[in-house]
């Protein structure tokens, strides 16, 4: 049962180690991530969660390409603005409605 085990380990390392499988590999990794990409940017047009599907995309490239981890990070940082934008936009726009509601209470008598 060891030798089993220790043949397998050694062909699964002669494997991984072939440059052929390397290749087919990080081929398959491109096609099956740009893919999902392309998938992700058609629902930016289409029904469908495209902010999901396009950094899944993105992630799947980068485990094995450098210029999609570079993209994914801006990814992030744009969405983590976006997000800053939007939670003080509403921030300062409640506040705003706040107030209005308050000086119409005072308008109509109110309070």
């Amino acid at each position: 049962m060891s030798e089993l085990m220790t043949q397998l380990d050694e062909t699964i390392k002669n494997i991984q180690n072939n440059v052929h499988f390397k290749t087919i590999r990080r081929g398959i990794i491109f096609l099956f991530g740009c893919l999902i990409l392309l998938t992700g940017m058609v629902m930016i047009f289409l029904p469908g969660p495209s902010i999901l599907v396009i950094p899944l995309g993105l992630t799947i490239l980068a485990s094995e390409f450098v210029w999609a981890k570079k993209l994914l990070g801006h990814f992030k940082n744009g969405t983590h603005k976006l997000g800053k934008i939007l939670t003080h936009s509403t921030a300062s726009g409640s506040q705003a409605l706040n107030r209005e509601i308050e000086e119409a209470g005072k308008i109509n008598g109110q309070k």
